[in-house]
């Protein structure tokens, strides 16, 4: 996340609003959530989580529900970082049924690399961890529990940014 951050950051991008989980709820949230607000430290960019993170559960309805919450607002945003892809999505709506264009006027950017972000308008630029690297690491923990080996492991698979058409660089 901090890498998708700081590549917003050299797209010239300095007023971002992220849309995220409830950060007392859930470690992937707060994590990402710390990733996001390192880059903005390093960087010297004003972050108010109060008037920059709005939190909502991971779904559509939801990510429209915290784009307009933030558009509301009187800061206007270049880009809006969402901690997952159907947050992005319903965010994308929400900009759009607000008279914004993405990624002319807002950038979006999603969480997951969903592959039906490649199929809405503008294609949805990602972040995204390998599925078969997700899925072959929880069968060797779950193998190893299962022979009694008791692996307890809190991991961190690699992500990767897909910049697609839902960014543009700040002009």
């Amino acid at each position: 996340v901090k890498q998708t951050m700081e590549r917003l950051i050299q797209m010239g991008h300095r007023n971002i609003g992220i849309i995220g989980g409830y950060l007392d709820r859930s470690d992937t949230s707060q994590r990402r959530f710390e990733g996001c607000s390192l880059a903005f430290r390093e960087h010297d960019i004003a972050f108010d989580p109060t008037r920059d993170y709005v939190s909502a559960r991971f779904s559509y309805t939801e990510g429209y529900r915290a784009a307009k919450e933030l558009t509301a607002g009187k800061k206007r945003y270049t880009a809006v970082f969402c901690m997952a892809d159907v947050m992005a999505m319903g965010a994308i709506r929400a900009l759009v049924d607000s008279g914004l264009r993405v990624p002319e006027d807002v950038s979006v950017v999603g969480f997951d690399g969903l592959p039906i972000g490649e199929f809405i308008v503008p294609r949805l630029s990602t972040v995204s961890q390998s599925v078969e690297e997700l899925a072959q690491r929880g069968i060797e923990l779950l193998r190893g529990n299962i022979e009694g080996k008791r692996i307890c492991a809190r991991e961190i698979i690699p992500a990767q940014s897909q910049w697609k058409e839902s960014v543009k660089a700040v002009e």
